[in-house]
């Protein structure tokens, strides 16, 4: 018989699946065999396929389906299962049903510690520094939170739980873009944001962008890179947050931003304005690293420990290594990131033999790390040859595996036409939202030598293009 941790509660569930059906089909569909031991787990194994073929407990029936084994030459097993059949008929009046069912999930989650552990242990033994790896994601895996089935969720006339959703705490952030922030279709906690944009056309700067304003409400942001190093992640975030250019222009020409000019009164459109910047300093200037010191002088309190960056190499992270990293920096650190930034989840570990399947499953489990930590997450993704194609990027240009924008909770897309480019414009196609309006265009103004992903707003005009035609006249830039 087996002599470990939980064996009274094993015993315990075992009396419930032999003798109350309604407690027996709730461990029966939450217990996995594998958790129990020893004999235990074949008496269960009896048990479980008697109630899927009978429909009911077994009762005064338990002894016949083990027969075989009762019956049997083997009489030490005999006697084994004899012992333990007679303890289950002894015990089953003492057995309190809601109070072994609400240490079911400490069961579990002891079972499957104690199995991880020495599966790791085993392999360790072996001082294969090949094995390190996987006996990581073991410990990591084991230490995943498994769906709840033992707590009942939200009530809806518990106020103080279902008027949750109105603290400020679980909105939106906002982004800066009005009219995403009215519909509250910035980063939330527990979701996954998703760009979809041509290749080079801005995925990076979208998430700075997002750091940015998120930082400057007070959030703490992990940008995770598999593309550019900290280095230059690092740069680019100076060059965003002070409007600084990496290089000053030919003759130090001015910069021009466009400016989507508003009526104050209407909101009604009215210009594309042209203001020329001259900027005092660039990256490249000698006197930069003094430049910025000074900035950060008024900066630095308010944005301490608000923002890090952390590089993995290309196609070599998985999300258990991710959750890995995240737990590491609350221990350690005592830090937990508000606004996560993947860029981005194509980069990932994938396997090449089943590319699309794998980056699917990516997109599930960035989420459910979103939903465990509570974290808003944000995520990028190139669109694919049709969507390069396209004068309109949609979500259904999802490059590799379109299942990611089944998974996520807002698609936004990116699209610019030549005309735009030159004119510092862009537009932004909200495809996809899980809990507000979509199936809407915003035009955006922006300036990338500025380190601006956005400078000013302003939702899809009926005569955009006509607009666009008297100011940039398309066969200027064909």
């Amino acid at each position: 018989m087996p002599d470990g941790l939980g064996n009274l509660l094993q015993q315990n569930l075992l009396i419930l699946l032999a003798f109350d059906y309604e407690s027996g089909k709730i461990i029966r569909n939450t217990v996995e065999l594998s958790l129990f031991e020893g004999e235990y787990r074949q008496v269960a194994a009896g048990i479980y396929d008697f109630l899927d073929t009978e429909g009911k407990a077994p009762e005064g029936e338990l002894a016949t389906v083990f027969d075989t084994i009762l019956e049997g030459k083997n009489e030490r097993k005999a006697a084994a299962y004899d012992l333990i059949l007679q303890n289950l008929y002894e015990s089953q009046d003492s057995v309190q049903a809601d109070y072994t069912l609400n240490r079911v999930n400490d069961f579990i989650r002891r079972q499957r510690l104690k199995a991880s552990i020495i599966e790791a242990g085993e392999m360790l033994q072996e001082e294969d520094d090949k094995n390190l790896t996987e006996v990581e994601e073991i410990l990591t895996k084991v230490a995943k939170p498994r769906a709840d089935l033992f707590t009942p969720g939200t009530w809806f006339t518990d106020l103080n739980k279902s008027l949750s959703f109105l603290d400020a705490s679980s909105q939106a952030i906002a982004t800066g873009i009005k009219e995403l922030d009215f519909h509250e279709l910035g980063p939330s906690p527990g979701e996954i944001l998703l760009l979809i944009a041509f290749m080079k056309r801005g995925k990076t700067w979208w998430l700075m962008h997002l750091a940015k304003m998120a930082m400057l409400q007070g959030k703490r942001v992990c940008h995770v890179t598999m593309e550019m190093s900290e280095k230059k992640i690092m740069g680019r975030y100076f060059q965003s947050l002070f409007s600084i250019p990496k290089r000053y222009g030919s003759s130090r020409e001015p910069i021009v931003n466009t400016i989507l000019k508003e009526d104050s009164r209407t909101g009604e459109f009215l210009d594309f304005e042209r203001v020329k910047i001259n900027p005092d300093i660039a990256l490249q200037d000698p006197e930069i690293e003094k430049h910025i010191r000074d900035e950060m002088d008024f900066w630095e309190d308010r944005l301490k420990r608000k923002l890090l960056v952390k590089q993995f190499p290309t196609g070599q992270l998985t999300v258990n290594e991710l959750r890995g990293f995240l737990d590491l920096l609350s221990v350690i650190e005592g830090w937990r990131p508000d606004l996560l930034l993947i860029d981005y989840p194509d980069l990932m570990k994938i396997d090449p033999r089943n590319y699309r399947r794998d980056l699917g499953n990516i997109y599930v489990d960035i989420r459910g790390l979103a939903v465990e930590l509570n974290v808003a997450a944000v995520v990028a993704s190139q669109s694919s040859k049709e969507g390069v194609k396209s004068s309109k990027v949609r979500d259904i240009h999802a490059a590799e595996d379109i299942s990611k924008v089944a998974t996520v909770d807002c698609v936004i897309t990116y699209s610019q036409s030549p005309q735009e480019k030159r004119m510092g414009l862009a537009r932004l196609f909200v495809s996809n939202a899980r809990t507000d309006m979509d199936n809407f265009t915003i035009l955006i103004s922006q300036n990338y030598t500025l380190g601006q992903f956005v400078l000013s707003s302003h939702m899809m005009m009926s005569d955009y293009w006509d607009l666009l035609e008297e100011v940039c006249p398309k066969s200027d830039v064909d």
